[in-house]
């Protein structure tokens, strides 16, 4: 009976999760992630960490497949760090594969090739903020050849190429807005708007009511819907500010403020 009713597996309270738990204080019966655990989605990530109320708090590691979880620090995390109410916040190391051409309405994800920036400094509300240092991986400066002009002694000195697009590295201070930022990427990033309707800085979802489980509304349909087992689903992943708009053009560099900057002709 025991092996029939799968009874030596133990309870799974919320799909594809590994941790521990804390029953909603308003929903009878629904369970919320809570301390430490490990969680898998659909579109294959993983969050392995500390949790609060659902949401990422404390230390934790996003990435990008279950295998690079396992990987025991051979593949490095999407990001490595401190969070705070689902947001990445303090400390910590981020990566993601950024776009090399500007964004239009025809685009598509599968056109968007990408260079591979990482970042290791200080977040707030899930965005750059404070000391850190951004920088191409693998990729070096070089110094390019003076020519001589044609009867002259003189050499010439090819200008300095400063494109925000040439710059493979970044370290100073970093300022930014979680307003200004979700404003900009509903503008131009057609899954962030349809996967977060409107704009939302905190979930606060030990708040959701009866009500709103009853009428179905978005906050309990999104995370604490069950299924066809009436086992609570891994629910939608947590809003990404820092991935949807890092992964755009340029888009670090809105960010910057003060510092030192290298680009890929030498230039300081």
């Amino acid at each position: 009976v025991i092996k029939d009713c799968q009874m030596s597996k133990p309870q799974e309270w919320v799909r594809f999760y590994d941790g521990n738990y804390l029953e909603h204080p308003i929903l009878k019966g629904t369970y919320m992630r809570h301390k430490q655990g490990i969680q898998r989605w659909a579109s294959g990530m993983v969050y392995s960490g500390q949790w609060e109320n659902h949401v990422y708090h404390g230390e934790g590691a996003l990435f990008a497949n279950i295998e690079d979880s396992k990987s025991k620090g051979a593949v490095q995390p999407l990001y490595e760090g401190h969070w705070l109410d689902g947001k990445r916040h303090g400390h910590g190391v981020f990566q993601v594969e950024q776009e090399t051409t500007s964004r239009n309405a025809t685009s598509t994800r599968s056109q968007r090739h990408g260079v591979t920036k990482i970042y290791r400094g200080q977040f707030r509300d899930d965005l750059f903020n404070g000391k850190g240092v951004l920088y191409l991986e693998g990729v070096v400066s070089q110094t390019l050849p003076n020519r001589n002009i044609a009867g002259s002694a003189k050499r010439w000195i090819p200008l300095p190429q400063l494109s925000p697009a040439q710059m493979l590295r970044f370290e100073g201070t970093f300022q930014s807005s979680w307003k200004d930022t979700d404003s900009k990427v509903r503008e131009l990033d057609r899954t962030y708007r349809k996967l977060n309707p409107e704009p939302c800085k905190e979930l606060n979802l030990h708040t959701v009511t009866t009500a709103e489980k009853n009428k179905r509304k978005d906050r309990y349909v999104n995370y604490f819907d069950i299924d066809s087992g009436h086992v609570q689903k891994a629910g939608s992943q947590l809003p990404d500010l820092a991935m949807a708009w890092y992964r755009l053009k340029g888009s670090d560099s809105n960010h910057m403020r003060n510092g030192i900057a290298s680009y890929a002709d030498g230039s300081f």
